[in-house]
């Protein structure tokens, strides 16, 4: 539907009239199509409700990245020296985690597993990704006073399991690698 519009306009002699060619004898015609605007009205307004819900929809992404981010699953738990018949198989694939593992270990004395003496050691979800299966050398400080290596672990690392070695038991040199299990496997 097309309506015209009609302005007087009194004082035409201070209008250029170069530029206002379109006004003819003091009558300007303005053609105004409201149906066109409606339908461009409702387009807009659709449009700005895709927008506001592509936007609540990336929140929640990035709420639930974080969450995700702050949660940290226990893949493996038990207390393994990690010696060559030892195997670490975990409940998730290395990949799966956000960004890695962390493998815990505390003391070991008498036959048991203490909670106290603990240590992290964390191996990026890529560095298993390049290298699986590789070698890890993880090396336990002692916190006694003399702040030196208490004992060291060799392990394999691939996307499933971590498999131990025959040296991770035992003592090699001042290293008392008995005094150490692996307790937990973290997915971070």
């Amino acid at each position: 539907m097309i309506y015209n519009k009609q302005i007087w306009i009194n004082n035409v002699s201070s209008v250029n009239k170069e530029k206002m060619d379109h006004i003819e004898n003091g009558i300007y015609e303005n053609s105004v199509d409201i149906d066109q605007i409606k339908k461009n009205e409702e387009a807009l307004g659709q449009n700005i409700e895709n927008i506001e819900l592509n936007i609540e929809q990336k929140e929640e992404n990035v709420n639930q990245q974080i969450i995700d981010l702050k949660t940290n699953k226990i893949l493996w738990q038990d207390a393994y020296f990690m010696n060559e018949n030892q195997t670490a198989n975990l409940s998730e694939k290395v990949s799966e985690q956000n960004t890695g593992i962390v493998l815990v270990f505390s003391a070991y004395s008498d036959g048991e597993a203490h909670d106290y003496g603990w240590y992290e050691y964390f191996i990026p979800k890529k560095i298993v990704e390049l290298y699986s299966g590789a070698g890890h050398d993880i090396l336990i400080p002692d916190n006694s006073a003399n702040y030196g290596i208490r004992a060291a672990k060799y392990l394999y690392v691939n996307d499933t399991q971590i498999k131990g070695n025959a040296n991770n038991a035992g003592t090699h040199g001042n290293l008392n690698n008995s005094s150490v299990v692996l307790r937990y496997v973290i997915g971070v």
